[in-house]
């Protein structure tokens, strides 16, 4: 701890192309209006070290002119979008900070940066003049163009980014095609599904953007894909239980409701193992155990049956 922020763990700061290796870390400086910070190497998985990268923690005057984030990639290694890369690895670090956002600003004239934020899932804001008290006027710079980004939903690029990841990454395809269908309907109240033909070996997967139940998407993207993966299986299963049981029997009931408990329960496994492994952003949704009765309410209830 210092000057009472954690700096939390950047181990896990990677993405199967690029890693952050940590610096060092800063504390706040308030006389200054710095904001506690993390430095980092931008290294390919190799080690080598091709850029660096900052992260400011928390919002003042002086991140939203100078940013959250600054990023610099050696000419040597540029044109490959390792700056945007590093960027959504921070943006994992900003969220363990609890930021819902941050900004990162470029000279308006920097055709390059403007792309990276871009490609990051930035939205242009403005062009702001830079106060005469700051740094970077002092380094003749006037105008900074300030881009946002919005923690909390990922980007339509970045979706589509994950969804072929992650096809790649369970053999999807070529046994199946599918596409990805994105749902901006805070009325729709699922975050994921998906829409099947067996014959034809096509699927949906529809995901649900405006995300209304703050999940991780690129979980819900493994979860749902992995029902696919298995979905063979479940045609089996299924096909076992009408043939050795009577439709509607209690018997032929709780044949279903073993699978598909059993089904979710493998399924859920499965891609806690490829997000931990793979993932990006590796933190777990806890939708239904948030929602669910703690142990004591439960014990209490049970004590009533005495």
């Amino acid at each position: 701890m210092d000057n009472g922020i954690v700096f939390y763990d950047t181990s896990d700061l990677k993405d199967g192309e690029i890693m952050l290796r940590l610096v060092r870390t800063a504390g706040a400086q308030p006389e200054k209006r710095w904001l506690p910070a993390y430095y980092f190497d931008i290294c390919l998985e190799d080690g080598a070290r091709i850029g660096a990268c900052d992260l400011r923690i928390g919002h003042n005057d002086k991140t939203y002119i100078g940013g959250n984030i600054g990023y610099g990639v050696d000419e040597a290694y540029r044109g490959h979008g390792y700056a945007a890369r590093a960027c959504r690895l921070l943006f994992r670090l900003a969220r363990k900070h609890g930021m819902d956002r941050l900004y990162i600003t470029c000279d308006p004239d920097n055709a390059a940066s403007a792309k990276t934020c871009l490609n990051a899932g930035g939205r242009f804001i403005e062009t702001a003049d830079i106060p005469e008290d700051n740094e970077l006027y002092a380094e003749g710079k006037r105008k900074a163009a300030v881009y946002l980004f919005e923690l909390g939903k990922r980007s339509a690029e970045e979706l589509e980014a994950l969804f072929e990841k992650y096809c790649k990454k369970l053999r999807i395809s070529p046994q199946w095609d599918v596409k990805l269908e994105l749902i901006d309907d805070p009325g729709w109240r699922k975050t994921g599904d998906f829409k099947i033909d067996c014959d034809d070996r096509k699927a949906i997967l529809m995901l649900n953007a405006a995300n209304p139940k703050r999940q991780n998407l690129e979980e819900v993207i493994v979860h749902e894909l992995m029902h696919i993966k298995l979905y063979p299986l479940d045609q089996v299963t299924e096909s076992l239980i009408t043939a050795s049981f009577a439709e509607g029997s209690k018997e032929s009931e709780f044949a279903y409701t073993q699978f598909f408990s059993a089904l979710e329960q493998t399924v859920e496994e499965l891609t806690k193992c490829f997000l931990f492994e793979f993932g990006e952003d590796r933190e777990l949704s806890f939708g239904r155990c948030a929602a669910g009765k703690s142990f004591d309410e439960l014990y209490n209830g049970l004590k009533n049956l005495e």
